[in-house]
């Protein structure tokens, strides 16, 4: 059963990816990728052990079982970094799977004009420090065969779709911090 099917989310399950170091202790992390209005949508889902679980402060329950976990003051972050898991396995960036879902991430990240998170996210990706939305749709030709992975097609096209939305919305708003001012596409 893929876990994200009890929360009802509208639009098809494009891909789910775990990413253990996101876990807290001794519970699970899974990111599903849902498309939504045509774009991709990354959901994270993540599963407490019943003697760390709380609802963070402005948090939401979703689901639970009875009865339900006691609140906290904490923020989510905080309450996930005072239970954070030893696990340090991340995202492959060679696995197609992680390619998406990395990608994604940067296209946020470039979009937000947040360049120290677009940066750490396009570093693990083995790219230079701020890759643009044009080199993003390189490393989808290259990293992800699509007649191997047939399956992520809908993904891949989703996730075009996102970088179009990216590029729309900024233009060239996050120069790299290696280069010279410069447009997308290498011009000045």
């Amino acid at each position: 059963m893929i876990p994200v099917a009890g929360l009802r989310l509208p639009g098809s399950v494009l891909f789910t990816i775990g990413k253990p170091r996101n876990a807290p202790a001794d519970g699970g992390y899974l990111t599903a990728c849902v498309e939504l209005a045509t774009l991709p949508v990354l959901v994270d889902l993540y599963l407490w052990p019943k003697a760390t679980a709380a609802l963070p402060a402005n948090g939401r329950l979703l689901l639970h079982r009875t009865p339900p976990p006691p609140r906290t003051d904490l923020a989510f972050m905080q309450l996930l970094d005072r239970h954070r898991t030893s696990d340090t396995t991340g995202a492959d960036p060679n696995n197609p799977t992680s390619v998406l879902l990395l990608v994604q991430l940067a296209a946020k990240y470039l979009a937000r004009g947040d360049q120290p998170s677009h940066a750490a996210i396009t570093r693990h990706l083995g790219l230079p420090s701020g890759a643009d939305t044009f080199t993003l749709r390189q490393i989808l030709g290259e990293r992800i065969e699509p007649t191997a992975h047939r399956t992520l097609r809908p993904a891949i096209t989703a996730a075009h779709r996102l970088l179009d939305l990216v590029d729309t919305v900024i233009g060239d708003a996050l120069p790299r911090e290696d280069a010279p001012e410069m447009g997308r596409r290498g011009g000045s």
